[in-house]
């Protein structure tokens, strides 16, 4: 089926768009979501293994996300003690998720599985 979406600016169209992943709002919406929900992306790896900020940071960058936003959050999530970091024989720090960490990333995973059943299905229900 194909989708086409019309912008409008004043009373005639000015844009046709024929897939819905060309639009403003849907770049928007997939920018703002990687970005605000990086942590959730970070400690989804360091579940799965330790690693290296080096290592952590040229995985994100194939989603396009800069290597000081990822040193920032990674202080974060320590602070909030989701993570802990190591130094590691040759100096470089590495990163571990901690149990809190796991348990936060299986809360965030719930609530995002409710809000795309949100979205798919009825809405919001009590």
């Amino acid at each position: 089926m194909l989708c086409v979406t019309a912008i409008f600016k004043g009373r005639g169209v000015y844009a046709l768009k024929t897939d819905p992943r060309e639009t403003k709002v849907y770049k928007r919406l997939v920018r703002k979501l990687v970005k605000e929900n990086l942590w959730i992306h970070v400690l989804k790896l360091l579940s799965m293994r330790p690693m290296y900020g080096r290592e952590l940071s040229t995985r994100l960058g194939l989603i396009g996300i800069r290597r000081a936003w990822i040193y920032t959050l990674l202080r974060s999530l320590e602070k909030e003690g989701l993570i802990k970091s190591y130094e590691g024989l040759s100096g470089e720090k590495f990163y571990v998720s901690t149990e809190m960490g796991e348990r936060v990333l299986k809360e965030a995973a719930e609530f995002l599985k409710k809000m795309a059943s949100w979205i798919e299905g009825d809405g919001i229900k009590k």
